[in-house]
């Protein structure tokens, strides 16, 4: 499982990803897209309710299905929100449509660093499939270390957020670099 360090550079590299607007409104572009990737963990209150915080971890709100609903709820509100007459300002001519597929796609990039993390807690891996199939999916070769939830403050943690740093940061850097030159352009 990714850290929430991970999951909010993946958040970042979502909001580098779509248009950057010149409005006021590019903050709640950027908390929302980290609030999109870090989202799926939410799965863990439940479970620290009832004593064990993974009873629900890496299930329901890890599917692709999970990541659907939330792209469609965030073009129904903003649809809805316009409907009834609130400001919702226009970002570089991006439809409500497309707000949805990049809030999928933000809470994707959450699935995918799991999927390519090692995995320290079974079952391994995540219901990607469900609720069509109860298997659970990860990779065949780990990109990134496990966090070791027994030891939170360690080397090998402090590696793992390393490691996910030297992925994201690049990949961050590059999309700002293609949104600056496409602005320009």
């Amino acid at each position: 499982m990714a850290t929430p360090i991970g999951h909010t550079l993946a958040g970042y590299l979502g909001y580098q990803l779509m248009p950057s607007p010149k409005h006021s409104l590019s903050q709640v572009r950027l908390w929302g897209a980290i609030a999109l990737a870090n989202l799926p963990d939410l799965d863990f209150l439940p479970g620290l309710l009832m004593g064990n915080a993974f009873a629900f971890h890496r299930r329901g709100s890890h599917t692709i299905i999970a990541a659907l609903l939330v792209g469609s709820l965030v073009a129904l509100s903003l649809r809805l929100a316009r409907r009834w007459g609130t400001q919702v300002p226009k970002f570089s001519n991006v439809s409500l449509w497309q707000w949805g597929v990049w809030a999928t796609a933000v809470y994707l990039g959450h699935l995918c660093l799991d999927f390519l993390m090692a995995d320290r807690i079974p079952p391994y891996g995540l219901q990607l499939l469900w609720p069509f199939s109860d298997v659970f999916f990860i990779a065949p070769i780990a990109l990134i270390p496990g966090f070791n939830f027994e030891a939170i403050v360690s080397w090998h943690n402090l590696a793992v957020v390393g490691i996910e740093i030297v992925w994201l940061v690049p990949m961050i850097w590059l999309a700002g670099a293609i949104a600056t030159q496409s602005e320009k352009s």
